[in-house]
């Protein structure tokens, strides 16, 4: 009988400590979370339920509680919510017009009625006339309003607008943050001592719509919560530090802080150490531009220490540091070239204009403008476009269907751009930096492409050197074993350097025109001492029989290329065999060079 009490006693206080945790565990969340509405399961009637003109609003296809009013004038629904001694009320409102007197939306919180011409309580206004409209924070008595506390001016005069909202009220002090479109972080706008006067009996949550018959669907509202104030235990921190120029830095940082966080003598640049001269707030509570008493180089990677962050809450980050910071060149002459360029794409295609950085630096393309000189069509590279050091970048329209075409390997560099109109036949590709100083150019035709290809839709022209202007022979047509070009990439020819001090000198003496891509051609490649040289020169087989004249009285200019394409005078291939490059180059001064050069022309290499 005794065992049989103590097991009843035992089940009975199990049975209680599972009925207290159920208890505490309802007791807790209702403090946690006092109403909450995302309004995704379509029905404003229930959980929570709103009262008064529901018939005036729908939830939208995106979740959103919308206004859809059959004519102008006003509706206005409540809930009622139980308000802790501290909370935090936030939601999303979005309205898809300029606010004005007679457009106008209001929150309202605690209230003490559903009547708000005799009600007590307190309401956010958004809306007024005139630009500087702002988010304003009202005091309900007995029905009339009296301001207390605004917004940023002019935060929701635009012709559509969107506002993320926090309201937290905590130690009899209010502080409102909000932010204007929906990827950015709360920022503070306001923040006032103020002494609530509580109602003993239910309190209400409202929302009020005024409006013009154009207006009648505009207002939205969503993700509605109402939860108990949760204090601000978390250090701040930097999210982002970006080079502006040589002397300024922008730095954000993950919460509002102390105005003694900010002084100059808190921050110090590495290496160096080069100090800040001053701090300068751009736009938000939260964005800085820091000046340096110094200079930043390009190129060079730098950290920010910070010796201590507060936040408006009194929490301490002591001893920070953000690295990586590093200031992008700009784009100089004998740094970016053009080194490619697809100006006859096929059916549907787009053409495409490929950069290369010969520098030791990685640099910012923002400025660089893209022209075609032959019919003065431009077009200016507006944000920030990074081109690594010794890279390559493609430019076009369209990148996938680039990418598609070209089966293009995975770390091409290609990306979205629109270019000047390049014709099929001719144009004057260029790039300048700022517009008026010209970096580099190409003067193409459709007839420096490989004579042996039947089809040239599609086929981009390649640089061969860098070291050589973008035209003088300094170019072929891409390989087929990169489907006619390497947009993004390497170029399928190679890079060709000059030989030597010879004023003319054959990079390779075997090539075989095939079209593979691999030595297609003959290049003869001149290196002169002065401007102004005339080239005679002909091609001659192993009998000396005449084969092809490659130059008459050609001016050349002080470096490049002539080229064979192992083509005779009547456009058929040559066989393979032992071939002569014979001629002269006269100078205007009376100099003569005698050129005298020996080729194999081989069917593949």
């Amino acid at each position: 009988m005794q065992i049989y009490s103590y097991v009843l006693n035992g089940l009975y206080f199990y049975i209680m400590r599972i009925v207290i945790l159920i208890f505490c565990t309802i007791l807790y969340t209702s403090v946690i979370c006092q109403i909450s509405d995302d309004f995704e399961d379509g029905d404003i009637t229930n959980n929570p339920t709103w009262v008064g003109d529901v018939g005036n609003f729908i939830v939208n296809a995106e979740g959103s509680l919308q206004l859809m009013a059959p004519d102008a004038g006003r509706s206005f629904i409540t809930t009622a919510a139980v308000f802790p001694d501290s909370f935090s009320l936030s939601f999303a409102h979005t309205f898809d017009f300029s606010p004005s007197t007679s457009n106008l939306s209001r929150f309202y919180f605690l209230l003490d009625g559903q009547d708000v011409s005799k009600a007590n309580g307190y309401y956010l206004n958004f809306g007024e006339n005139g630009s500087a409209d702002a988010i304003k924070l009202y005091q309900l008595k007995a029905g009339a309003s009296s301001l207390i506390g605004s917004g940023t001016a002019g935060a929701i005069a635009l012709a559509s607008n969107f506002v993320k909202l926090q309201l937290d009220f905590q130690s009899n002090v209010f502080s409102l943050k909000a932010a204007y479109d929906a990827s950015s972080a709360l920022v503070e706008e306001l923040r006032l001592p103020h002494t609530i006067a509580r109602s003993s009996g239910t309190t209400y949550i409202g929302f009020e719509c005024i409006y013009t018959a154009s207006r009648v669907d505009k207002f939205y509202l969503d993700d509605l919560a109402l939860v108990i104030y949760q204090p601000d235990l978390t250090a701040p921190s930097i999210s982002e530090v970006n080079v502006i120029d040589s002397k300024t830095l922008n730095v954000k940082f993950s919460e509002p802080l102390s105005a003694e966080s900010l002084l100059p003598a808190n921050f110090t640049l590495n290496p160096g150490p080069i100090a800040i001269s001053a701090v300068e707030q751009t736009g938000s509570f939260t964005n800085f531009n820091l000046i340096i008493n110094g200079t930043i180089q390009p190129g060079i990677n730098y950290s920010l220490g910070v010796a201590k962050l507060t936040d408006l809450k009194g929490n301490l980050a002591n001893n920070l540091t953000f690295g990586g910071i590093k200031r992008l060149a700009q784009p100089l002459a004998g740094e970016i070239f053009i080194s490619e360029i697809l100006f006859d794409p096929v059916s549907g295609g787009s053409d495409y204009l490929e950069l290369y950085n010969d520098s030791e630096l990685d640099v910012d393309l923002k400025g660089l403008v893209i022209k075609n000189l032959d019919n003065t069509d431009q077009k200016t590279i507006t944000t920030t476009t990074i081109i690594p050091s010794k890279s390559y970048l493609a430019l076009t329209a369209d990148p996938a269907q680039v990418r598609s075409q070209y089966q293009t390997p995975t770390e091409a560099n290609i990306i979205a751009f629109t270019l000047p109109a390049f014709n099929n036949d001719a144009g004057h590709a260029a790039i300048a930096f700022p517009s008026e100083t010209q970096l580099d150019d190409f003067k193409y035709l459709d007839d420096y492409h490989n004579a042996l290809l039947d089809v040239v839709d599609g086929v981009s022209l390649e640089r061969l050197s860098f070291a050589l202007p973008f035209g003088n022979g300094n170019y072929a047509s891409a390989a087929k074993s990169v489907n006619y070009g390497s947009p993004g990439y390497a170029n399928s020819n190679g890079e060709i350097a000059s030989t030597g001090e010879e004023s003319f000198s054959l990079l390779q003496r075997k090539f075989s025109p095939d079209s593979d891509g691999v030595v297609d051609e003959l290049l003869l490649n001149y290196n002169l001492d002065e401007d102004g040289f005339v080239l005679n020169l002909s091609i001659f087989d192993a009998s000396g029989l005449p084969v092809k004249k490659i130059a008459s009285n050609e001016l050349l200019g002080r470096n490049g290329f002539v080229r064979w394409n192992g083509l005779n005078e009547d456009g058929d291939l040559e066989r393979p065999g032992i071939y002569l490059l014979i001629g002269t180059a006269h100078s205007l001064n009376g100099t003569v060079i005698e050129i005298s050069k020996t080729c194999i022309l081989a069917a593949r290499l």
